[in-house]
């Protein structure tokens, strides 16, 4: 089994901008004494930042078990690598497609160490 995780960068701008996020919104509702709308959809937003924070920090992005190759996450996806018919590297993606069915997997959001386990894996 490889586990590919979530780059560092990644998870820690999710932190940086759910706290910012939310501390803002918090402060200028506290503060406000006029509409305040505004003010909680930016504290949900850093909320919800938080939250996908939480996820990526505890769960991997990739992970290959068995000739299985599956995208981790809230829309998470699957492939049989035996199957897959198509493997590009565009960017900063890597694209597999199987049938009809397509993965992407940003390369930006790996971490960095993982990356030519993974190109080794897909292009044998």
């Amino acid at each position: 089994m490889m586990k590919i995780k979530y780059s560092n960068h990644s998870i820690f701008l999710k932190l940086a901008k759910g706290v910012l996020f939310l501390f803002g919104g918090l402060i200028g509702i506290y503060f406000e004494d006029g509409s305040r709308s505004f003010l909680f959809l930016f504290a949900g937003i850093g909320l919800v930042n938080l939250v996908l924070f939480v996820i990526e920090f505890f769960n991997n992005y990739v992970e290959i078990e068995n000739g299985i190759i599956s995208r981790k996450g809230l829309f998470g996806k699957r492939l049989i690598i035996s199957e897959l018919t198509k493997i590009e590297e565009i960017g900063n993606d890597f694209i597999l497609e199987a049938n009809e069915n397509k993965l992407v997997i940003n390369l930006k959001r790996i971490d960095i160490n993982n990356y030519d386990k993974l190109k080794d894996v897909l292009l044998k």
